[in-house]
């Protein structure tokens, strides 16, 4: 749930073992409507992936400067909360107050209210979660 401020407990599972890597994350907004929380070694593949973007590929270089400018630095409190700007928190409709499903993704983890995550919950779910398994490989 977030609070007035925007702040959203994250369980102590879920920190340990990025604490160490000075306590700094960045979220972003994800294509699908939620937020992405990014740990230090995700940060760094964008980076470099950005970082190999044509100077002349005015499209890629767009799509960083916006992505770069959406995108929020955060660190944990000492009560292990985040705090989430007003944009994107809107970008995920995610409002003040408001539960807010946590769902881990891999290296990272994402944020999203809960009519997204049930619309997530529903592409998944019955023979889907078994087409997306073979699909990818699973």
């Amino acid at each position: 749930m977030t609070d007035d401020k925007g702040r959203i407990t994250i369980p102590a599972e879920w920190r340990s073992g990025h604490e160490g890597a000075n306590n700094r994350f960045l979220a972003a907004p994800s294509p699908d409507g939620c937020i992405m929380v990014l740990p230090p070694p995700e940060i760094e593949k964008i980076n470099a992936k950005f970082s190999a973007i044509k100077l002349h590929d005015a499209g890629g270089q767009a799509l960083a400067a916006s992505f770069y400018s959406k995108m929020q630095r955060l660190a944990f409190d000492a009560q292990g909360r985040i705090t989430v700007n007003a944009g994107l928190l809107v970008h995920a409709g995610i409002g003040l107050g408001e539960e807010v499903v946590l769902a881990g993704s891999g290296a990272m983890f994402k944020l999203y209210s809960p009519g997204r995550w049930a619309q997530v919950e529903q592409k998944t779910a019955g023979e889907n979660f078994g087409d997306l398994m073979r699909r990818l490989d699973l």
